[in-house]
């Protein structure tokens, strides 16, 4: 199928194909805005459908206009803060001496606590530069008992002309902001197995289709070929740059290339009734059932027991009995009616959780499902080697419109340690988007619901940051500066500009305001910092749009 010609003024076949064209209010006059926003359906009011908020502003200045709206709100904060190392063309001084940074910092974390969630994570980038400033900093803000942990992240760099050593590593800095409490809470500090928001964004595709068991299998075998070849790409690079050779990350995940249909409530369901039950795929794969070995209780070697293990189940095709493993079976046989909720082999195989050979030769194995162990403890050591710069030159058609990008990918790893699906994301220095695109990535793999905040004060705010949270929502994939698909999202983006201290002097001193000065000071005096509103009208007549 073509997709219609972009026209002026558009088409309807163009606006049917491009359901997730992004509509900027600042590009239209008042009314036009009132109309748009009339139209949403906010039961709850316009701010709670709002999904992202980008502020153009100083971040201590924004930090302390959002202390009363999004107090205790925030679950995830990751910053990355100027290095302080003289190298950077970011419109913050990166020349400081020690103690002036510190202070810097210092203010922005005594900012950042207050709107975090007891149980929320804060996560900083650093170098070898201010790496002991920034901890005591830190640990004066968020308390020494509330470090989590200092994260390594590897990086595949090598500079031969070093008189000592080439550093190939940076740091996160990883705090709580109530350590107890937020190590109770499911699912923080972990994180993905790597590879599974890949299968799972792959299977997201396939459920609309129905496609036969054999396909689907086909298409995540497929799946992990690809990455074995970028893998090798990867380790080819490694040796010519002369760094360590890294693990292959997704060798956990191979094992896990068999695929069934389940309906909502996880009963197993035939491929031909999948459509009317809508049943949607899971991924498994064969796992031991064996009895671990270590010392046992006697009645597991007694035949006539109920906790007897060496029993030897008939085949359900050829009726024989199955040979049972070598140390016994990690469960029971039968149900136990004093303990219903006890798994049996009997209760497992009627839930077809039991992988059975193709005849009685074969031990039987229990099925374990993918998204069931989906996290891992996260590592404080990691390797990362995505590339921010690739990255937003697909996105913008050319090299170098931001000075050393994070890559959305890098930035998702610590949104997903602290968990929740439906949590608030900040960054106030927010540099060229790289958490908001986080966010959205996330989103779309897991289908989360979570929000982001990013503050931001340089002139890139318009011609980096905005546009580059607009890409990232209108397609997921992007090549020189065009879209590659058109996965879009539904956003509601809410944009702020706060007028700074400088700013207000300028105006003060100047008789004659620029256009642009005179419109930011007519937007003050109604007492009301005014925002552009971004809309992203989706194509699923169910889901708001997100708003900016």
């Amino acid at each position: 199928m073509v997709t219609p010609a972009y026209s002026v003024p558009l088409s309807e076949a163009f606006l049917e194909a491009n359901q997730h064209l992004v509509i900027d209010t600042s590009l239209f006059d008042r009314g036009f805005t009132e109309r748009l926003l009339t139209g949403i359906d906010a039961p709850d009011g316009l701010d709670a459908q709002i999904d992202g908020l980008l502020v153009h502003s100083d971040n201590f200045q924004a930090l302390n206009l959002l202390q009363s709206r999004f107090r205790d709100q925030v679950q995830c904060v990751y910053i990355d803060p100027p290095y302080n190392t003289g190298s950077s063309s970011l419109p913050y001084r990166n020349d400081y001496r020690h103690s002036s940074w510190v202070t810097l910092m210092f203010d922005r974390l005594l900012g950042l606590r207050p709107l975090m969630r007891p149980e929320g994570g804060i996560f900083v980038s650093i170098d070898k530069t201010e790496r002991t400033v920034l901890e005591h900093a830190m640990d004066l803000v968020f308390g020494q008992a509330n470090r989590v942990q200092e994260l390594i992240w590897s990086m595949n760099t090598n500079n031969s002309q070093s008189p000592n050593y080439s550093t190939n590593h940076k740091y996160v800095l990883a705090y709580a902001k109530d350590r107890p409490r937020a190590e109770a809470y499911p699912g923080m500090f972990r994180e993905p197995k790597p590879g599974f928001l890949e299968v799972i964004d792959l299977v997201a595709t396939l459920n609309p289709d129905e496609p036969p068991v054999s396909e689907i299998e086909q298409a995540i075998k497929d799946l992990y070929a690809e990455h074995r070849a970028v893998y090798r790409e990867e380790v080819e690079a490694a040796k010519l740059a002369g760094v360590d050779v890294p693990d292959d990350e997704w060798r956990g995940l191979y094992n896990y290339n068999r695929a069934e249909y389940r309906d909502e409530g996880g009963c197993y369901v035939p491929e031909d009734a999948a459509g009317a039950r809508q049943a949607r795929i899971w991924g498994w794969r064969e796992a031991d059932s064996s009895m671990p070995a270590t010392k046992q209780s006697e009645t597991t070697a007694q035949s006539d027991h109920p906790n007897y293990r060496f029993y030897r189940p008939p085949h359900p095709m050829t009726g024989a009995p199955a040979p049972h493993p070598k140390s016994g079976w990690k469960f029971a046989y039968a149900n136990d009616e004093e303990s219903p909720d006890r798994r049996s082999f009997v209760s497992l195989d009627q839930d077809h959780r039991i992988a059975w050979g193709s005849d009685e030769k074969k031990i039987p194995q229990l099925k374990r499902m993918l998204h069931e162990v989906e996290t891992n403890v996260a590592k404080s050591v990691f390797q990362d080697y995505s590339d921010g710069e690739k990255q937003t030159s697909a996105m913008f058609g050319r090299s170098g419109v931001f000075l050393a990008p994070k890559h959305a990918n890098f930035v998702s790893r610590f949104i997903a340690h602290t968990a929740d699906p439906a949590g608030i994301t900040l960054d106030c220095f927010g540099g060229s988007g790289s958490t908001a695109h986080a966010v959205l990535t996330l989103n779309r793999a897991d289908g989360g619901q979570r929000k982001y905040i990013l503050v931001e004060m340089g002139e890139y705010f318009d011609t980096v940051l905005k546009p580059r949270v607009l890409k990232a929502v209108y397609s997921k994939d992007w090549k020189d500066g065009k879209a590659v698909g058109r996965e879009g999202v539904s956003q509601l983006i809410k944009v702020i500009r706060l007028e700074s201290y400088e700013d207000t002097l300028t105006n003060l001193r100047n008789p004659n305001p620029s256009d642009q000065q005179a419109s930011m000071l007519a937007q003050a005096g109604d007492g009301l910092p005014r925002g552009v509103v971004v809309v992203a009208r989706g194509g699923d007549a169910q889901a708001p749009p997100f708003a900016v």
